[in-house]
């Protein structure tokens, strides 16, 4: 019963992304071990080479890893219920469309953090990810983005996990790099299903394109996951108000 609550949480989340910034096999995932993802790297002080997003929020130009919780206006509800999202003025996003779609956030550590949040959320909403353009404006221009792009469109939707009962909740977040152009932000979540939950590692591998943090296409892998024994070493990052 554990091991198929585990994989129905593991298919809700954005995780059928493995080989060439495509789709390929499952992500990999131990209900008993650590987690797969790499420990945080050290990053460069002071201030980074800073371009305002492409709606103009300026950044903080703080490029040291982050560890205190950024502050949230407000945490929202991807499609009402399914999955909480954190807004900021500050950070993003700057951009809601009307049908839902989200983009535009600070070129800074927490704009990385927020964009990978919001993401995690957009990817698990049918409703948006039905539309293949949707799921394309979430990746970043580079040599891979034409086959990325392709592949979606051929499918004609995104792929989101079936688990209607299934339920992600932040817990904490790690900022494992962070550069300029890139970023690699990890989400603590508690996924529960039928009743039992367990605690997932996200990785969102982020690049910086056209003035917003992106999904990095030429990374084979730009969601990676696994099941974890407990959030040591994230910092805290819940739903509050």
């Amino acid at each position: 019963m554990r091991r198929r609550t585990i994989t129905a949480l593991l298919l809700l989340a954005p995780l059928t992304l493995t080989s060439g910034c495509g789709w390929g096999g499952q992500p990999a995932a131990s209900s008993t071990g650590s987690s797969s993802t790499v420990a945080p790297s050290s990053t460069s002080t002071g201030a980074t080479s800073v371009q305002p997003s492409v709606c103009g929020l300026p950044g903080s130009g703080d490029s040291t890893t982050l560890t205190t919780t950024p502050h949230v206006d407000e945490w929202r509800y991807e499609n009402q219920t399914l999955w909480p999202y954190p807004y900021a003025k500050s950070y993003g996003p700057g951009v809601v469309k009307d049908d839902g779609m989200r983009s535009c956030f600070s070129h800074d550590p927490q704009g990385a953090l927020f964009a990978a949040a919001n993401i995690a959320a957009m990817t698990t909403d049918q409703n948006l990810m039905s539309d293949p353009e949707h799921a394309i404006s979430l990746f970043g221009k580079g040599s891979q983005y034409d086959r990325m792009a392709a592949k979606i469109r051929q499918l004609g939707s995104f792929p989101v996990g079936s688990a209607s009962d299934s339920r992600g909740t932040p817990a904490g977040f790690r900022i494992l790099d962070f550069t300029d152009s890139e970023a690699t932000v990890d989400l603590g979540f508690v996924g529960t299903s039928a009743g039992q939950s367990v605690d997932l590692s996200i990785v969102y591998h982020l690049v910086w394109s056209d003035g917003d943090w992106k999904l990095r296409c030429e990374k084979d892998i730009p969601i990676t996951s696994a099941v974890i024994p407990s959030f040591t070493g994230y910092t805290e990052w819940k739903v509050s108000g």
